[in-house]
């Protein structure tokens, strides 16, 4: 191992290899006083890392290490990424022998980025610097909410009813185009379909249009868009208004977004006989 003197401060990197945690293997204090640093978790100056992917949205924070000083003295530690993507509250004092989870806040777009991160450390005795954990973010995948904005969930036989939900779709990703589907099943009419944004193709694959409603929905997300579905009860083949029967029904099942295997919860209605 080889040793370094000086007067001032030397800043040491060692760059981060597979296994999630890391060290100063050694470091020169501002007097002259030379410390070793062992690879593991007694040595004078660690940090664990995240062994996964960090899912984050931005302007979310979130746990980026664990540091911690086993210096003979209190140190402020300051830690530092590239591009600034994701910003510290600096410095973090710990005593000496302690540990303290670092916390970040990510400012980045909707890409996945592998950030490297810096650790730097003052003490009376010296300072250092090393670098850390390459810290791996991803977006989270698009979001689909229904939501029931008019009309009861509970209502009687033979009524005609009239209910209004919307579907939301969220991106937290770079501007995408989506198509996302519904199905409103036989007993309901379609009266309105109001989009955000993009373009609605109702279809009827049953005979006629007395079968379920096939909703096709294609937009480009680049935050929050909406549609807005206002259905209400029919009557039935033979006439008479539905509902015709007591039970729960479903009033549209899961919208899903297309070939990324996302479903949104779906609206029951509880039907009571008058």
């Amino acid at each position: 191992m080889k040793l370094f003197y000086g007067l001032s401060a030397l800043v040491l990197s060692l760059i981060l290899l597979i296994g999630a945690s890391g060290n100063f293997r050694e470091y020169d204090g501002e007097r002259g006083t030379i410390l070793q640093v062992a690879e593991n978790n007694t040595s004078y100056v660690a940090f664990n890392c995240p062994e996964t992917e960090i899912v984050v949205k931005n302007g979310e924070t979130f746990a980026v290490m664990t540091l911690t000083n086993n210096l003979m003295e209190r140190a402020d530690f300051y830690i530092e990424s590239q591009g600034d993507l994701i910003e510290f509250d600096n410095p973090t004092s710990i005593d000496s022998g302690k540990s303290e989870i670092i916390y970040g806040t990510y400012n980045g777009d909707g890409r996945n980025y592998s950030i490297p991160t810096t650790i730097k450390v003052q003490w009376i005795n010296g300072s250092a610097s090393v670098d850390s954990c390459t810290v791996n973010i991803s977006y989270p995948l698009p979001e689909l909410e229904k939501t029931l904005i008019n009309g009861n969930q509970t209502v009687k036989t033979g009524v005609k009813e009239t209910w209004t939900f919307r579907i939301a779709l969220t991106n937290y990703g770079e501007k995408e185009t989506y198509t996302v589907t519904d199905s409103i099943p036989a007993e309901y009419e379609v009266v309105n379909v109001t989009p955000s944004s993009g373009t609605i193709t109702l279809e009827h694959p049953g005979n006629g249009k007395m079968g379920a409603t096939k909703l096709k929905w294609i937009v480009t997300a680049e935050d929050v868009e909406y549609v807005y579905v206002t259905v209400s009860t029919k009557l039935n083949p033979a006439g008479k208004q539905e509902f015709t029967c007591s039970g729960f029904y479903i009033l549209n099942s899961g919208a899903e977004i297309k070939g990324y295997g996302i479903t949104s919860n779906s609206i029951t209605l509880n039907v009571e006989d008058d």
